[in-house]
């Protein structure tokens, strides 16, 4: 039997937050603390802002619990090892091809979990748009700002889109967004997402990219790199909240992908 929360197919996401009541996330915190390593607990001792100490901790709590939930494992057994930008992988991983990425914005985390080869996410307050706006308007390539500023009434949403479109990608082949600004470069004038230049590994077939509302007040992207590509396959987003499991609700609608990667 497959343990609880496994994946069931490689065209499936599984995407895990914190719940959006306040007294269960500070039972959480209190929990997490008992999951941690000595790595890092003593990461998360050093960080001294507080409000950086907690997303520190939320985190990793929701990181351990998701994947120990796919794996059927325990969350406080599970070791890390890390790539020359911080990104996490399983010391053991016990599943091929089992691919995982975090992030946060706000007082949300999202945790992604996937069978590819590459998976990377990104999650933005959309109160963020002005500041990012004026990040595109420096540093994104010609091409995207005249596609932003194109439409001078989206253009703050638009930028954001953008924005979170290119972390994920990046944070996929575990790298700063800083050092991609200019070369990857998502098209989202039509109906389907596209490349404006070629993506950063393999071509446009190996990449599956949504991006969406996530709850109220916030923007969500997903990328996923695999060799096998992705032509004509459906990304099935399933949605999972810490501490109570599988939601019927879903927290994230995609509304743009990568041709064929949205059911419609």
């Amino acid at each position: 039997m497959a343990p609880d929360g496994a994946l069931s197919t490689t065209q499936e996401c599984h995407l895990w937050v914190l719940p959006p009541e306040k007294k269960h996330v500070e039972e959480l915190c209190e929990e997490g603390r008992g999951l941690l390593c000595e790595e890092e607990c003593a990461r998360y001792q050093a960080i001294r802002n507080p409000l950086a100490a907690r997303r520190f901790l939320l985190g990793r709590c929701l990181l351990r619990v998701g994947l120990a939930r796919h794996l059927g494992a325990k969350p406080e057994e599970l070791k890390f090892d890390y790539q020359a930008k911080g990104k996490p992988v399983l010391r053991h991983p016990v599943v091929e091809g089992l691919c995982f990425n975090l992030s946060h914005s706000g007082e949300e985390v999202v945790l992604a979990i996937a069978q590819c080869c590459a998976l990377g996410i990104d999650i933005e307050a959309r109160s963020r748009g002005a500041r990012v706006l004026r990040i595109a308007e420096r540093f994104f390539p010609l091409a995207e700002r005249q596609r932003i500023s194109a439409r001078p009434e989206d253009s703050e949403s638009t930028a954001l889109t953008h924005w979170v479109l290119k972390e994920s990608v990046i944070k996929a082949v575990g790298d700063s967004v800083w050092d991609a600004l200019e070369s990857v470069c998502p098209d989202t004038s039509g109906p389907d997402l596209e490349w404006m230049r070629p993506p950063p590994a393999g071509n446009e077939e190996n990449w599956a990219q949504v991006v969406g509302p996530f709850r109220k007040n916030y923007l969500l992207a997903v990328a996923l790199y695999s060799t096998n590509g992705w032509s004509g396959k459906a990304i099935r987003f399933r949605h999972y909240v810490l501490g109570q499991g599988e939601s019927e609700s879903p927290f994230f609608c995609p509304e743009m992908g990568t041709r064929h990667t949205i059911s419609r």
